[in-house]
């Protein structure tokens, strides 16, 4: 099982050095319930993935499943410093998949959960910063140095999410202003390595969807109940709150 999680953190890490794609989806039942998940389609390093040892080698296709609670057992948390063991509570609601598909060109990684209430919805793009960062402390320091896709673990801002009625709204609001300082100083720096990468939300709602607050820049699924919207790994760093959006349901 541990081996299974390290390797995990190990793939997000690398992936992090290269150009990615990020889909934030959101579905959302008619009872409010729904489901979460965060998509990184790593496709551009499919000749990095080719060289993985002990993983990819010999194989064409990898479709591979984990129950982050399942890894995250007592015994294994305790590898970890007290900090980390609550961000690791935190992962342990999720599930991963990573899929693999040499012929297709295929790599992603899904984290994903339900959840009862879009309220319990926390700030998606932590959760896999957190686990890049994890560090057991039985174990040496790792190399990450100054390339991953953003300043991680501690971002400067939180996104909340509500479903009340016939509204959706999206909010991030910053939490540390000089922290945030450093991360637009950090994203400046940064800019080469994620110079092509997107970071996008597609969310689905019960109703078909009366309008929005991005009307003129989102697009709608043909039967209007899903939406559609993208923006630059560069703009989503220097303005977390570009993909903030109300949404306003028909009934």
């Amino acid at each position: 099982m541990k081996n299974k999680f390290q390797f995990l953190v190990g793939l997000m890490l690398s992936i992090s050095l290269f150009s990615c794609n990020y889909t934030e989806q959101i579905i959302i039942k008619k009872d409010g319930s729904g489901k979460i998940n965060l998509t990184t389609d790593a496709s551009k390093m499919m000749e990095l993935a080719a060289g993985l040892d002990d993983t990819s080698e010999g194989d064409t296709r990898i479709d591979s499943v984990m129950v982050m609670k399942d890894i995250l057992n007592d015994e294994e948390l305790q590898r970890y410093s007290e900090a980390d063991r609550a961000l690791l509570e935190e992962l342990s609601l999720y599930t991963s998949r990573f899929l693999y598909d040499k012929e297709e060109e295929i790599m992603e990684i899904d984290m994903y959960k339900d959840f009862k209430n879009v309220s319990e919805i926390k700030d998606l793009f932590k959760v896999y910063d957190k686990l890049m960062l994890l560090k057991p402390e039985d174990e040496d320091e790792a190399e990450t140095g100054e390339t991953a896709t953003m300043p991680l673990k501690n971002l400067p801002y939180k996104t909340a999410y509500s479903f009340k009625g016939k509204t959706f709204i999206r909010k991030t609001t910053i939490t540390d202003s000089v922290a945030y300082k450093e991360q637009l100083e950090k994203a400046s720096a940064q800019s080469m390595y994620y110079a092509s990468s997107t970071y996008g939300i597609a969310y689905t709602f019960p109703h078909k969807i009366r309008s929005t607050s991005k009307d003129d820049k989102i697009k709608l699924s043909k039967n209007k109940k899903t939406l559609f919207y993208e923006v630059s790994m560069k703009s989503y760093m220097k303005d977390p709150s570009i993909l903030d959006i109300k949404v306003e349901l028909k009934r």
